[in-house]
């Protein structure tokens, strides 16, 4: 099954019928055990065929779904869904029957397939192409009977490389690929995530040689509900590479020469461009950064589904066009930072980097398929600065989580090294609260939060992409969520918000009314922001775990409050102060009452990207003493001393 070719293959596992062809159907999960089989619908046969034997590659890709319920219908109605780029490559499908549980099969007519260009107005990205065809008329119980292929041109002259998925939502009973390769044609293949099966040849056509690898009974992959999004399924998931490449020197040259070769020189677009935006007495760094925010906040990127991939829209590399549209995929902005830094003196390096499958892939199998992100690196006092301009809003020097950790292969060397992971203080939020309760119940409070690294990056964004006039609106809701309540709010403040050289500050006055729970002469009330820190429906898993909880980075968070209180009231219950330490993490918070006012702090730190399932448990307890120290109720007495003072 491969990557792109159905579109729920990267969707949330649902549960539904137990039954296959009218009995129980029952495998064994990847790790031994038995899945209850509570699955939308089964794969009867799912063939794969890779031909590389002719000028161009022509994969095809034959498949038998059995529909088991209403939600299996939603999912494949909208499965034949394609991109692809002309003339480097096309989707076309070419059969698709249906046949209903009385065996009566129905031929949809595949010219009734829609081709429409999502970028028409913006070239060259208007090459990209996505041919639906609607399934209107499916029903439980349906055969859908379906076949697709892909023909693309070998872009590594007489080189080809494919990669396939190998488990799917749904069990598949029959798996086949199979490669045609002319004769004396080498490739090497690999299964990552699994067991390689044995193969079988045969031979073909011509003197064509077919080698078929086959799976039976292939399980649905499985999920507790917590550990999505939070771990990628292609990062688990079994896969077959297959690659005829035989030394990366070959991809070296030919991803420089395809895709980093401008169509033009662009030099005066370039030198114009820079005498705008740097000064001759700038120092090497601040010109570094000014060219940084440039690209990153000028030039937008394109959609994730488009250009979050090098080379998924092939086309040629002109400077000009990207500063004219100020648009760019992840290709095009990288390799105008990289042109940028260049003109300016600095010496930048390119490099490639995978931020699927955990970023893993094997130095002694060349696959250009592996990768699907570029980065710029700088170099300062022996250290490599990597940056990201594709990921809007990411500050100079801050590499995003996806892109942490990750083997990369340097496009100036040929050679490989890791990126960074970077510490606990570089993803920070600090949260700062100063309020006053009144002895009627109501609070009045200010909210300020200061936020850098991967916390400052999807803020940014939203509040870049909503008018000027409606970002007061956005901060407020997000007030709201923090307070815990439906604040009325008074006054916000916003600063930093295209500065990347700052942490990003949103700052919040508001009243909430009836804050306090009354009961007689006692108040109970919660602290004033919310204590969900987005980990806690990990506390909700039984048992043990099977795969890694990937949280992607590693974080830094800080609370601070001072809260005032009647003078008439008493403190007649306190949380306990706390502090836990593992080899996950660490929090640590206390309470502290001086004359009428209560002060809170806590520091909490996660450091590790990457929770394994033998220290999840300890991760759960660090989760769990932070959400139930910062939920937990204060009650005040009502002594009426002071009452009048």
């Amino acid at each position: 099954m491969r990557k792109i070719a159905v579109v729920f293959l990267l969707l949330c596992v649902c549960v539904c019928s137990k039954f296959v062809l009218g009995k129980p159907y029952e495998i064994s999960s990847p790790a031994g055990g038995i899945l209850a089989a509570n699955y939308q619908a089964v794969i009867l046969l799912n063939t794969n065929t890779i031909n590389a034997a002719g000028k161009e590659v022509v994969s095809t890709e034959h498949q038998i779904v059995k529909l088991l319920s209403p939600e299996a219908v939603r999912q494949y109605s909208d499965a034949l869904l394609f991109y692809y780029v002309t003339p480097d490559q096309k989707w076309t499908i070419d059969q698709v029957k249906i046949t209903s549980p009385d065996g009566a099969t129905q031929n949809i007519p595949v010219d009734t397939a829609k081709v429409v260009s999502p970028l028409e107005k913006f070239p060259p990205y208007n090459h990209l192409k996505e041919i639906f065809l609607p399934l209107s008329n499916l029903q439980p119980g349906d055969v859908l009977n379906y076949t697709v292929t892909k023909t693309e041109k070998f872009w590594i002259p007489g080189n080809f490389w494919d990669m396939f998925f190998l488990q799917d939502q749904n069990p598949v009973k029959d798996l086949e690929v199979s490669v045609i390769e002319k004769p004396g044609q080498k490739f090497h293949v690999k299964e990552m995530n699994g067991t390689l099966p044995s193969s079988v040849k045969k031979t073909g056509k011509n003197g064509t040689v077919i080698t078929t690898w086959k799976w039976k009974n292939v399980p649905a992959y499985h999920f507790p509900s917590s550990e999505l999004p939070t771990i990628l399924i292609s990062d688990i998931v079994p896969k077959l590479l297959i690659s005829s490449v035989s030394h990366w020197s070959q991809i070296n040259k030919a991803v420089k020469d395809k895709f980093f070769t401008p169509v033009v020189s662009g030099t005066g677009a370039l030198r114009k461009l820079l005498k705008g935006i740097v000064k001759k007495s700038d120092t090497l760094s601040k010109k570094e950064r000014t060219i940084y925010d440039f690209v990153d906040l000028n030039i937008k990127s394109l959609p994730s589904r488009f250009g979050g991939d090098f080379g998924i829209i092939p086309h040629t590399l002109n400077y000009q066009t990207i500063l004219r549209q100020g648009l760019g995929d992840d290709r095009d902005k990288s390799a105008l930072l990289y042109a940028l830094y260049k003109k300016e003196g600095v010496h930048p390096q390119l490099a490639l980097i995978s931020t699927l499958n955990n970023g893993k892939f094997s130095a002694h199998f060349p696959v250009p398929s592996v990768f699907n992100r570029v980065l710029v690196g700088v170099t300062h006092n022996g250290e490599t600065l990597w940056l990201d301009p594709f990921v809007q809003n990411a500050p100079f020097g801050y590499l995003p989580p996806e892109d942490q950790g990750r083997t990369a292969f340097l496009l100036n060397t040929g050679s490989f090294v890791k990126t960074p992971v970077l510490p606990p203080h570089a993803n920070f939020r600090e949260v700062d609260v100063v309020g006053k309760l009144s002895a009627n119940g109501s609070l009045k409070e200010s909210l300020d939060i200061k936020v850098d690294g991967a916390n400052s990056i999807g803020m940014r964004t939203l509040l870049q992409n909503v008018p000027l006039e409606q970002r007061q609106r956005v901060v407020s809701a997000l007030a709201a969520q923090i307070a815990g309540r439906q604040p009325k709010i008074e006054q916000v403040s916003i600063s930093s918000v295209t500065n990347l050289n700052r942490p990003l500050v949103v700052g919040v006055r508001f009243k909430a009314p009836n804050y306090a729970t009354t009961a007689g002469n006692l108040s109970l009330i919660s602290l004033p922001f919310n204590s969900s820190n987005g980990l806690q429906a990990i506390l909700k898993e039984k048992g043990g775990r099977v795969y890694p909880f990937v949280i992607g980075s590693k974080m830094q968070e800080i609370k601070r409050m001072t809260l005032t209180f009647p003078k008439s009231y008493r403190v007649r219950y306190l949380p306990k102060d706390v502090k836990i330490e593992n080899a996950t993490g660490f929090y640590k918070a206390y309470f502290k009452v001086v004359k009428n006012k209560l002060i809170f702090n806590s520091n909490f730190i996660i450091n590790k990207r990457i929770i394994q399932p033998d220290q999840f448990s300890l991760f759960k307890d660090l989760i769990a003493k932070k959400y139930k120290t910062e939920s937990a109720k204060i009650v005040f007495k009502e002594t009426g001393a002071g009452k009048h003072s």
